[in-house]
């Protein structure tokens, strides 16, 4: 597609790669860091800098991601923006064929969708956030985790092997961490394929140009 970009969350990059190869496409991406995902705030600064530098030739813009918390509240369209109907990553991912919502997660689950788990350790991700504690603090913030969530779930969108022994090794070892279950869920790569092939039927909103984006709309005719 012509005068066309991507606008995408790193956690994509496999996903991307793989939908442009099965479609035939070279659609340049701008790149956004995932690791603003730890606050809304600072992924809509990156979000709202990004369309500001978009090229005088760029018409449309395709996102790949999600609502992600508010990253994209009120946020105004320069040029004609796609956007999935999902409020995060792991709703884009366990999207399939007969299966769509804006909200597809499970209370009490935790989704692994990376290629490489060892980069989303929950483990780590917890001793990150408990560094410097007492360990009476760090103990009772342990127990509560593992009070909040039942199961892992590999989301196996075929993108990448799930099965892989080198793959779910960190995964049982998060599991065994949060005395947790693991279990694989069916997903697939439908929307970012139906994204880049210009396949936008109920799974999209389309944002013309000065437009808002709104979690109402985006949630709307579900």
């Amino acid at each position: 597609m012509e005068n066309t970009v991507i606008l995408a969350c790193s956690s994509f990059a496999r996903y991307i790669r793989a939908a442009q190869e099965k479609a035939g496409t070279q659609i340049p991406v701008i790149w956004l860091n995932q690791i603003y995902h730890r606050d809304p705030k600072e992924m809509r600064e990156q979000v709202t800098k990004a369309l500001a530098g978009l090229k005088p030739d760029v018409k449309t813009v395709l996102v790949c991601m999600g609502y992600c918390g508010g990253s994209w509240r009120e946020v105004k369209t320069p040029v004609r923006t796609v956007f999935p109907r999902v409020d995060d990553c792991v709703s884009c991912a366990l999207t399939r064929p007969g299966v769509r919502g804006y909200a597809l997660k499970q209370s009490g689950h935790l989704y692994v969708k990376n290629p490489n788990p060892r980069n989303e350790s929950f483990k780590g991700i917890f001793e990150r956030l408990t560094a410097g504690e007492s360990p009476e603090k760090i103990e009772e913030q342990h127990k509560l985790w593992c009070s909040m969530f039942e199961s892992i779930d590999i989301v196996d969108t075929g993108v990448f092997d799930i099965r892989d022994p080198e793959y779910i090794k960190p995964v049982c070892e998060d599991a065994v961490f949060l005395d947790a279950e693991v279990d694989v869920v069916p997903g697939s790569n439908l929307v970012v394929e139906k994204l880049i092939l210009g396949d936008w039927d109920e799974h999209f909103v389309i944002f013309g140009p000065g437009e808002t984006i709104t979690e109402e709309r985006l949630r709307n005719n579900q």
